[in-house]
């Protein structure tokens, strides 16, 4: 089987529908802070609320990365030092892959079918999982030992 999954241009992105989509910034997080700068505002701390709305504010003001884009067939991690360049990585180079939550974030771990292992470290949460179980569920490792047993 040829390897497909390389090293490309953001401008080269394949056209497809996109179904997932994790950037540096979720919005929820401005949300939730300026809610509860709100509810401080209304007791007696107000510089408290005033100081947690400006960072609320600051944070919705700095740019936005791209960090991962999910299609239905291939998905594509963004390069953060260089928005140029991209990773794209089709489903079927994927032999297995794990979602671990570790101490310096949860990352998504892919065994190509080459042996090669792919690290997602940036943009990885609850609904990265979601998506990867819904697209790849067969190629899910679940347990330690299941991991062990297919040599990885």
């Amino acid at each position: 089987m040829e390897y497909r999954s390389h090293k490309i241009k953001t401008v080269n992105i394949p056209s497809a529908k996109m179904v997932y989509q994790s950037t540096s910034k979720p919005l929820s997080f401005t949300i939730i802070s300026l809610v509860l700068a709100l509810l401080v505002f209304l007791t007696e701390y107000k510089l408290l609320a005033l100081i947690m709305a400006a960072v609320a504010i600051v944070f919705y003001l700095v740019t936005d990365k791209k960090q991962i884009s999910g299609y239905d067939s291939f998905v594509i991690v963004y390069n953060q030092q260089n928005n140029e360049f991209c990773d794209i990585i089709y489903f079927s180079e994927i032999k297995y892959w794990e979602y671990r939550i570790t101490r310096n974030g949860n990352k998504i771990m892919l065994f190509l079918n080459d042996g090669e292992k792919y690290s997602v470290d940036k943009g990885v949460n609850m609904s990265t999982h979601a998506y990867f179980q819904k697209h790849l569920p067969e190629k899910e490792l679940k347990s330690i030992e299941e991991r062990l047993s297919k040599g990885l």
